[in-house]
């Protein structure tokens, strides 16, 4: 990162400091409504709201497939023998 910041993104009107260019104004994710939140946190609670419905439905969360996993050795984990 460091390499973009004093090489091909350098702001040259300040010499004496590496920094980039600042960004416009158009460009920027703009606040909540009403608040001084970035929506940026919004998004991120949604995130995780969604990803933990996921993983709710996806994963076994049964107490007891837990425990025979942890409790079963390694190798005889869904792994049946040719005989």
């Amino acid at each position: 990162m460091n390499f973009f910041v004093e090489g091909s993104l350098r702001d040259l009107s300040n010499p004496n400091k590496p920094s980039t260019m600042p960004i416009g104004d158009a460009y920027l994710v703009g606040k909540l409504p009403g608040t001084d939140v970035h929506w940026g946190l919004a998004a991120g609670v949604l995130l995780a709201i969604v990803l933990h419905i996921l993983l709710s439905r996806t994963t076994s969360a049964s107490p007891s497939a837990w425990r025979a996993a942890i409790r079963a050795p390694h190798w005889r984990r869904g792994c049946r023998s040719a005989s």
